[in-house]
């Protein structure tokens, strides 16, 4: 875990505990997989084009300003996880910021016990 709340979430990476074993990345792979099946993807597809899509329009509105593509590819990876996870968008490429849900649990993560 971090000493200290990143600063900026391209800066995360959540790594596997050294303690997982082979028993457990089976049990995982094996509840995980339907997600990533040839349908499963297939069906994801419409969700993702439709975010992508919203990122050209949103970034070709700066066009010829500086942006910062890390964090417009986080709003989109977020979106499209609120929306294939929960149903619905965290409105974050709508509101050209990270919902304040996300920020809170980032803002968080180091206070979580180790495992």
């Amino acid at each position: 875990m971090w000493s200290t709340a990143p600063t900026k979430l391209s800066t995360l990476a959540l790594t596997a505990s050294c303690s997982s074993n082979v028993a457990d990345h089976t049990r995982h792979r094996r509840i995980l997989s339907p997600a990533f099946s040839d349908k499963s993807l297939r069906d994801q597809e419409p969700t993702i084009t439709k975010h992508v899509a919203m990122l050209m329009r949103r970034l070709r509105e700066r066009t010829g300003t500086a942006v910062d593509l890390v964090d417009w590819f986080n709003y989109t990876a977020f979106d499209i996880i609120g929306d294939l996870t929960f149903g619905e968008p965290f409105g974050c490429l709508e509101e050209s910021r990270i919902h304040p849900w996300i920020h809170f649990i980032f803002a968080n993560l180091s206070k979580l016990p180790s495992p």
